[in-house]
């Protein structure tokens, strides 16, 4: 009788984490110890349509100013969400989704499961 295990083929590995995007990034930084938990700001909430005081308002409302997020930019080591998603809805998705389809990705370009 034939496992699952016996039917699985990794063909790569793929990494969206709070210490950088992609496994040279992520085992680099955790390896040196960094830690992917930091102090956030306002503008890490993407407020950016918004005036300064409602941004410092709804800032001051968060219970923790401390989260693990994945870096973003265009930078390497960062997650590009425009890479990733259409420009025309990425202002709609949450990063946490942006990555999802990201991770997705990965998984169809250098994995499979038969």
């Amino acid at each position: 009788m034939n496992t699952f295990a016996e039917f699985l083929d990794i063909a790569g590995l793929g990494m969206v984490t709070p210490l950088g995007c992609g496994v040279e990034t992520t085992w680099k930084r955790l390896i040196e110890g960094e830690c992917g938990v930091r102090a956030i700001g306002s503008k890490y909430l993407k407020l950016d349509g918004f005036d300064a005081e409602t941004q410092a308002h709804v800032f001051d409302q968060l219970t923790s100013k401390v989260a693990a997020i994945v870096p973003s930019g265009a930078n390497p080591g960062e997650f590009d969400e425009q890479m990733w998603l259409n420009a025309k809805v990425c202002f709609l998705i949450i990063p946490f989704l942006a990555a999802i389809c990201c991770h997705f990705d990965r998984f169809l370009h250098f994995g499979s499961c038969l």
